[in-house]
Protein backbone atom coordinates (compact mmCIF):
# COMPACT_ATOMS: atom_id res chain seq x y z
CA UNK A 1 0.00 0.00 0.00
CA UNK A 2 2.85 2.36 0.68
CA UNK A 3 4.50 1.77 -2.35
CA UNK A 4 1.47 2.40 -4.36
CA UNK A 5 1.10 5.31 -2.69
CA UNK A 6 4.52 6.86 -3.07
CA UNK A 7 4.06 6.56 -7.24
CA UNK A 8 0.64 8.58 -6.91
CA UNK A 9 1.67 11.52 -4.79
CA UNK A 10 4.59 14.00 -5.95
CA UNK A 11 7.80 13.65 -4.38
CA UNK A 12 7.15 16.80 -2.09
CA UNK A 13 4.52 15.37 -0.79
CA UNK A 14 6.15 12.18 0.18
CA UNK A 15 6.59 12.76 3.64
CA UNK A 16 3.21 14.12 3.84
CA UNK A 17 1.85 10.40 3.12
CA UNK A 18 4.31 8.49 5.32
CA UNK A 19 2.82 10.17 8.23
CA UNK A 20 -0.67 10.30 7.03
CA UNK A 21 -0.02 6.13 6.55
CA UNK A 22 1.64 6.00 9.97
CA UNK A 23 -1.04 8.41 11.92
CA UNK A 24 -3.70 5.95 10.06
CA UNK A 25 -2.27 2.93 11.31
CA UNK A 26 -1.98 4.14 14.86
CA UNK A 27 -5.71 5.13 14.89
CA UNK A 28 -6.45 1.89 13.05
CA UNK A 29 -5.12 -0.52 16.05
CA UNK A 30 -6.93 2.04 18.59
CA UNK A 31 -10.17 2.16 17.21
CA UNK A 32 -10.10 -1.79 15.63
CA UNK A 33 -10.01 -3.64 19.26
CA UNK A 34 -12.78 -1.75 21.33
CA UNK A 35 -15.02 -1.93 18.21
CA UNK A 36 -13.71 -5.93 17.72
CA UNK A 37 -14.25 -6.84 21.19
CA UNK A 38 -16.91 -4.57 22.72
CA UNK A 39 -19.48 -3.73 20.15
CA UNK A 40 -19.03 -6.74 17.77
CA UNK A 41 -18.26 -9.81 19.66
CA UNK A 42 -20.16 -8.68 22.97
CA UNK A 43 -22.92 -8.38 21.30
CA UNK A 44 -23.59 -11.19 19.01
CA UNK A 45 -21.56 -13.55 20.80
CA UNK A 46 -25.07 -15.44 21.96
CA UNK A 47 -26.93 -14.88 18.95
CA UNK A 48 -24.65 -15.41 15.80
CA UNK A 49 -20.89 -15.99 17.30
CA UNK A 50 -19.60 -16.04 13.75
CA UNK A 51 -20.01 -12.14 13.13
CA UNK A 52 -17.07 -11.59 14.80
CA UNK A 53 -15.22 -12.98 11.60
CA UNK A 54 -17.74 -11.69 8.69
CA UNK A 55 -16.68 -8.12 9.63
CA UNK A 56 -13.18 -8.83 9.45
CA UNK A 57 -14.20 -10.28 6.19
CA UNK A 58 -15.81 -7.22 5.09
CA UNK A 59 -12.86 -4.92 5.85
CA UNK A 60 -10.34 -7.05 4.05
CA UNK A 61 -13.07 -7.02 1.33
CA UNK A 62 -13.00 -3.58 1.20
CA UNK A 63 -9.08 -3.11 1.54
CA UNK A 64 -9.01 -5.31 -1.84
CA UNK A 65 -10.94 -3.91 -3.25
CA UNK A 66 -9.41 -0.42 -2.63
CA UNK A 67 -5.82 -2.19 -3.76
CA UNK A 68 -7.50 -2.99 -6.95
CA UNK A 69 -8.90 0.33 -7.83
CA UNK A 70 -5.70 2.04 -6.83
CA UNK A 71 -3.72 -0.42 -8.90
CA UNK A 72 -5.92 -0.22 -12.21
CA UNK A 73 -5.86 4.00 -11.89
CA UNK A 74 -2.39 3.36 -11.81
CA UNK A 75 -1.75 1.57 -14.68
CA UNK A 76 -4.23 3.20 -16.53
CA UNK A 77 -2.30 6.57 -15.73
CA UNK A 78 0.76 5.02 -16.62
CA UNK A 79 -0.45 3.93 -19.80
CA UNK A 80 -2.05 7.17 -20.84
CA UNK A 81 1.29 9.03 -20.15
CA UNK A 82 3.19 6.46 -22.34
CA UNK A 83 1.31 6.72 -24.72
CA UNK A 84 1.62 10.76 -24.96
CA UNK A 85 5.95 10.42 -24.61
CA UNK A 86 5.27 8.11 -27.33
CA UNK A 87 3.57 10.44 -29.55
CA UNK A 88 6.35 13.36 -28.75
CA UNK A 89 9.31 10.92 -29.61
CA UNK A 90 8.08 9.84 -32.59
CA UNK A 91 10.86 10.01 -35.94
CA UNK A 92 10.21 12.42 -38.74
CA UNK A 93 10.88 8.56 -40.91
CA UNK A 94 7.32 7.56 -39.45
CA UNK A 95 5.16 10.13 -40.89
CA UNK A 96 3.68 9.80 -44.00
CA UNK A 97 5.33 12.68 -46.79
CA UNK A 98 3.18 14.09 -48.88
CA UNK A 99 3.92 16.38 -51.92
CA UNK A 100 1.60 18.67 -53.62
CA UNK A 101 2.06 19.38 -57.49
Amino acid sequence: MRSLATKIVSENDLGKAQSLFGICEAIGVALSTPIYNKVIFNNTATEFPSAFFFFGILLYAICCVLFVWMYMREKAKTKRKAATEKDKTLPMDSYIQTTHM
